[in-house]
């Protein structure tokens, strides 16, 4: 977590573990879209395995994040399935409906 510490407080909550009550009082306009060490809090959600609460919460603030990629072309379905635990089909569904074309 140290490497996150210049991060927005949104990521920090992210990379922490944070309960969705927190995820949402952060979740701005600005704060969805703002990228630390090139990954918007999407990546960082499905990169951590964050709750479906807080993936659904952040794709619902912006839908389009779903096509954001991080270096190496990884998008957040890319990043969910790799999880140690793996994405729950709601969360695989939920990208996939953002943006189907993450399948390709």
């Amino acid at each position: 977590i140290t490497y996150r510490a210049r991060c927005p407080p949104l990521h920090q909550a992210i990379a922490l573990g944070l309960g969705i009550k927190v995820i949402n009082a952060l979740i701005t306009p600005t704060s969805i879209r703002q990228k630390c060490y090139f990954q918007i809090a999407l990546h960082l959600a499905c990169q951590y395995g964050a709750s479906s609460d807080v993936i659904f919460a952040l794709l619902g603030s912006w839908p389009d994040a779903a096509k954001e990629k991080v270096r190496g072309g990884l998008t957040p379905l890319h990043l969910a399935c790799r999880h140690s635990q793996g994405a729950s089909i709601d969360v695989v569904d939920a990208l996939l409906r953002s943006w189907p074309d993450a399948a390709k």
